[in-house]
């Protein structure tokens, strides 16, 4: 079985405390058209294995994630095959995407039904956000890895990617040292998305781990300062290191990737889709 399996955007991302040593977080996300085709093939003696670029089979979430779902729902192995086509360490949730899609074809091919409690508990054994990339669209995560999913709504931007790959476990740390108390109004930053106010809901966007990243590294500095030449603001998603511009047409967003881009960055238009896995 083969799918596309999409990049999830967090547009808002506040950290609400910690509990039993993970962060709580408070965010609205969106899937976004970036995506990687993931292949699963059954197997029969019980193997798992993973084929990937530049990353080890065992190393790889998608592994775990069959191994898992193996271990709750039984199976006797499979062959999972991805071809990416989400950037590595861009805070877009790359892997937990594959992971994401390996749930979903296992699922399918030996009739486990999604909405099954234990696909979530498989799914957030793997990652806080893979359960919200299985269905995906338009929607919350909030404490560890409870999804509320809303009306989709169409939404364009412009996604720049970095050569600096951040690390999720190294940001959350340095935020830890100077936490934020600040955080934006998800409410209002949902209302205004739905209404179509792109200039409110841009101003709303916010990250919380934004400051611990800048910290780590100044990857990012040349770019907040094109950003000021050009007024607009632009807002890391995720634990980085990529930045995303709200635009209110998809025009607008191809615009400001040109201008972006000849300013050196690499930037590109991007538009929502209403799933986070589509089958091919």
């Amino acid at each position: 079985m083969k799918v596309k399996v999409f990049a999830k955007l967090n547009l808002s991302l506040n950290v609400m405390g910690v509990n039993d040593g993970y962060h709580m977080l408070d965010s609205v996300a969106t899937s976004i058209n970036i995506f990687d085709v993931v292949s699963v093939t059954l197997r029969n003696d019980g193997q798992i294995n993973v084929s990937c670029v530049d990353v080890l089979p065992q190393n790889n979430v998608a592994y775990k994630a069959a191994k898992q779902f193996f271990a709750v729902f039984g199976g006797k192995g499979c062959d999972i095959v991805i071809d990416k086509g989400i950037p590595f360490s861009q805070g877009l949730g790359g892997s937990s995407a594959d992971a994401s899609a390996t749930v979903y074809c296992l699922a399918k091919l030996l009739g486990v039904d999604l909405c099954d409690s234990k696909v979530k508990q498989v799914c957030d054994s793997v990652g806080s956000d893979v359960y919200f990339m299985l269905r995906g669209g338009f929607g919350k995560i909030t404490g560890r890895s409870e999804a509320q999913f809303l009306q989709p709504v169409t939404l364009y931007g412009c996604l720049t990617t970095f050569d600096y790959a951040s690390d999720t476990a190294s940001v959350f740390s340095q935020y830890d040292v100077a936490p934020v108390d600040f955080v934006t109004d998800n409410q209002l930053l949902v209302e205004a998305l739905t209404k179509g106010q792109m200039s409110y809901a841009n101003s709303l966007c916010f990250n919380a781990l934004q400051g611990a990243s800048s910290a780590l590294s100044s990857y990012a500095n040349p770019f907040a300062d094109c950003c000021q030449r050009l007024g607009v603001k632009a807002t890391m998603t995720g634990s980085g290191s990529a930045y995303f511009v709200l635009c209110h047409t998809l025009q607008d967003a191809s615009s400001l990737a040109v201008a972006f881009a000849k300013e050196g960055f690499c930037s590109v238009a991007f538009c929502s889709v209403p799933q986070g896995i589509l089958p091919m």
